[in-house]
């Protein structure tokens, strides 16, 4: 795993902040996600979020576990396999959003049905996976500006990528895609509109605030600009 060192304590301040602040934007994504799939309401989830709900499906058949929960024992479970075979891949950035972005998760969920006790109106629940790809698509941008790691799942496909040799980096992504709805949905998961939602706006919504965004953060937390790629 790639250990950050950075010039100055406050910067490592300053990028440690921003990380924990792209992590808790994405496990609002995600809880907008699951919950337009709590109920009789089902509209599907982004592909990533199909996997997720089926196994906590399934998991939940033998003992009670939070969604939230879940998701650290996955992301967790992939990290570890990286972490012996594939540790260049990791960041620091990447262990923070693993232990972090399933407990944010379980506390959003916690909110939002505080806030909404009996369910959401109906409207803003066939909102929730806009909502959700936009917040998705803000966290990644965030994650980019300070260069330490993200999501482990982002790990996994650039270790397939490589693993693959000859296969375009956007299909082992589908693919990958592909794997997580049909598995998920064998486990439980549901696909609609949210998935098709998740599936093609996510990317857009990052290559449109990649460059503006990935500036403000870092002119609000006077960081130096990012070296062109």
């Amino acid at each position: 795993m790639k250990i950050i060192r950075e010039a100055t304590p406050s910067e490592f301040i300053k990028k440690a902040i921003i990380l924990v602040i792209g992590t808790a934007i994405m496990a609002l994504g995600c809880s907008c996600y699951y919950l337009s799939n709590a109920g009789v309401n089902n509209v599907g989830a982004d592909p990533t979020g199909v996997f997720m709900i089926g196994v906590h499906i399934q998991l939940s058949r033998l003992v009670t576990i939070e969604y939230g929960t879940t998701m650290i024992l996955i992301n967790a479970s992939l990290f570890v396999f990286l972490l012996i075979f594939k540790r260049k891949f990791l960041y620091f950035g990447t262990l923070v959003n693993a232990l972090l972005l399933g407990t944010f998760i379980n506390v959003f969920n916690d909110l939002l049905r505080w806030m909404f006790p009996s369910g959401f109106p109906l409207p803003l629940h066939y909102m929730l996976p806009v909502i959700g790809t936009l917040l998705m698509g803000i966290s990644l941008v965030i994650d980019l500006a300070i260069s330490w790691g993200g999501w482990v799942i982002d790990c996994v496909i650039r270790w397939l990528y490589e693993a693959a040799k000859k296969l375009p980096y956007k299909a082992v992504f589908w693919l990958l895609y592909v794997f997580f709805i049909a598995t998920g949905l064998l486990m439980g998961g549901s696909v609609g509109y949210g998935t098709i939602v998740a599936a093609v706006f996510t990317g857009i919504v990052f290559d449109v605030l990649r460059q503006p965004l990935q500036k403000a953060v870092r002119a609000i937390f006077r960081l130096p600009p990012l070296e062109p790629v």
